[in-house]
């Protein structure tokens, strides 16, 4: 095994290390009201024993194989829902990067190549102080809210070029040369096995299938980034080789079975939307279609929100200069390489189609009596990875254009995948090796010309897992420090103080009593109000613990800028508030009648 394996295993494994700081030691400390309500309805599921408990309404999202879902039978197991969340967490951090790995497997099997693309991964979510941002708690920190849309994709996308590439292995069909020559042996074993393909499993298929399922239950996010994509592809496969005439039984069995999948996630989320129509309050618009006038006006949101998840906006960060222009320069080198490998990949396609290409995607080698062909691009995995990866932006990218429906930057999270995916392209998408008939007797200038070559990939492997690492510790380093600080923080005191006088219901802002209510680990229930003081929010928060026999558990706090108010309102109503704890940020009273109102 190469030197080059055991380092880039070990840095995959400090970055593992990384998440897991982050997620054990500083869950508490980096949890905030959105990430606990994934981990209080975890809770809830368990308890209720469905995915839909009765009392929680949802938001834009259900969860049937998310999370929380997980987070729910560790629950069952451990009785902590702070640990029953890191650990749900951590185990799809694992399977994320297993999918990713199935994925990438489809594309090479070089296990340098191969591990690369997944650093590339781990390290491709970046952002100064990365927990603290939304981008950083999508895959591998806190909650994943996105975990189980992307590992989703993964699986999918590793079955689907399966199918598409098995038994069409584009390689080399050259003997190594009778040379000590190691460094021409490895370019041509590593270009040979770029492309070897082996059909999935029937098991690999399954599991995509029950995944798609659960996901599109969950919300029509993952038919916007997967299903969509997939169909665009496989729909112009089919066209293409039907007018040609090429169209087989084998092809026929990859299209039905990709059109199950889609299928399956649209009658999952209409058995959901339609049919059992758990409560649910939908945040950021509906699906209708925008009058045509206001289409320019979606299209620059949009546009605007992925030039956020890229990171160029770093350059201009006002705090936290140095680490931000470092993170903003990478982000330009990154997006430079992005635009390369999809104009590559389609142009590849496009030349394949239109007949310009020497080879059609179904010739199943390259041969020794062809020399040229060793040279040519023809269509491989990476190019249809990328290209599906890119549609899936696209795809967020239209709904926020022609719909009513409000886009995130967060909701471009396909972007990652993308980073990762060109990334590897440098390493992979363009074979070089010169062959000839008798590669036994090559020429010193061929010799050389192919150590260069594969020396010249040594330093663009390099230089790739030097960059992605270079962002991770500046996007990950200062979350994990600060993880590892063992000074107890107000809210930990405050949470501390309530405990110690047998509180269990804390009202007060919705933004601000869960950050303080997760110390607890689940013995005080913070119930929240967003913009009328006492009125709890109907949607991500706990009903059913603002009755009369909860008040004499419970405890209001209140902000300085709602101070006022709620003593009016409290005199109002004829309850008498008395002052128990008091902060800068805050004050906490108790009260002799219950003022929350359901």
């Amino acid at each position: 095994m190469k030197k080059s394996t055991y380092i880039y295993t070990g840095i995959i494994i400090i970055f593992f290390a990384v998440f897991c700081i982050i997620n054990f030691c500083g869950f508490e400390s980096f949890c905030d009201s959105d990430m606990y309500q994934d981990v209080y309805v975890s809770k809830l599921i368990w308890n209720s024993k469905s995915i839909f408990p009765p009392n929680w309404t949802f938001s834009n999202q259900y969860f049937v194989l998310a999370a929380p879902n997980i987070a729910a039978v560790v629950y069952g197991i451990t009785g902590s829902m702070n640990l029953s969340m890191e650990l749900a967490t951590t185990i799809y951090t694992l399977l994320i990067l297993a999918a990713f790995a199935y994925m990438i497997k489809a594309v090479t099997s070089n296990k340098i190549v191969i591990l690369v693309s997944i650093i590339c991964f781990m390290a491709a979510v970046t952002g100064y102080d990365i927990v603290n941002t939304h981008q950083g708690q999508l895959y591998f920190l806190m909650v994943s809210y996105y975990a189980s849309y992307i590992f989703t994709v993964f699986l999918v996308y590793g079955v689907y070029l399966r199918y598409l590439f098995a038994n069409r292995e584009e390689k080399f069909t050259v003997k190594a040369p009778e040379s000590n020559d190691s460094v021409l042996k490895d370019a041509i074993s590593d270009k040979c096995n770029n492309s070897v393909v082996n059909h999935p499993g029937i098991l690999a298929y399954i599991i995509a299938i029950i995944f798609t399922i659960a996901t599109g239950m969950q919300s029509l996010r993952q038919t916007a980034i997967m299903i969509l994509p997939l169909a665009f592809v496989e729909g112009i496969r089919f066209f293409y080789k039907v007018i040609g005439k090429s169209y087989t039984k084998k092809d026929w069995a990859v299209t039905w079975k990709m059109a199950s999948l889609a299928i399956t996630n649209i009658i999952a989320y209409l058995l959901v939307a339609v049919v059992i129509k758990p409560s649910h309050c939908v945040l950021y618009g509906g699906t209708g279609i925008r009058s045509i006038s206001t289409w320019g006006q979606g299209f620059v949101k949009s546009a605007g929100n992925l030039a956020k998840i890229t990171g160029i906006q770093s350059l201009w960060g006002a705090k936290n200069y140095k680490q931000n222009i470092v993170l903003g320069l990478i982000a330009v080198m990154v997006i430079c390489v992005v635009i390369y490998a999809v104009v590559s990949a389609i142009v590849t396609v496009i030349k394949t189609a239109i007949g310009k290409a020497s080879d059609n995607v179904n010739d199943s080698s390259v041969t020794v009596s062809d020399p040229k062909k060793a040279t040519e691009r023809q269509i491989q995995p990476i190019h249809v990875l990328i290209i599906l990866f890119f549609l899936g932006i696209l795809s967020i990218g239209a709904m926020g254009t022609l719909m009513d429906i409000k886009i995130r930057d967060i909701y471009f999270f396909m972007w990652y995948p993308l980073v990762a995916t060109s990334l590897t392209y440098l390493l992979i998408g363009k074979p070089t090796i010169e062959a000839n008939a008798d590669i036994q007797n090559q020429s010193d200038e061929a010799i050389n010309k192919n150590n260069a070559s594969n020396a010249a990939n040594r330093y663009v492997e390099l230089a790739i897992v030097i960059l992605m690492s270079i962002a991770f510790i500046i996007s990950y380093g200062s979350s994990a420090i600060n993880a590892l600080n063992t000074t107890k923080t107000q809210d930990q005191l405050t949470c501390q103080f309530l405990e110690e006088n047998h509180i269990h219901y804390l009202y007060g802002h919705w933004n601000t009593v869960p950050e303080i209510a997760v110390f607890s680990d689940g013995s005080i229930t913070p119930g929240g109000w967003y913009t009328t003081i006492y009125d709890p929010i109907d949607y991500l928060n706990p009903k059913g613990i603002y009755e009369d026999n909860h008040n004499g558990e419970a405890v209001y706090l209140i902000l300085p800028e709602e101070k006022s108010e709620a003593l009016k309102i409290a005199r109002d109503r004829g309850i008498t508030l008395n002052q128990i704890y008091s902060t800068p940020a805050y004050t906490i009273y108790t009260a002799d009648g219950q003022l929350m109102e359901q």
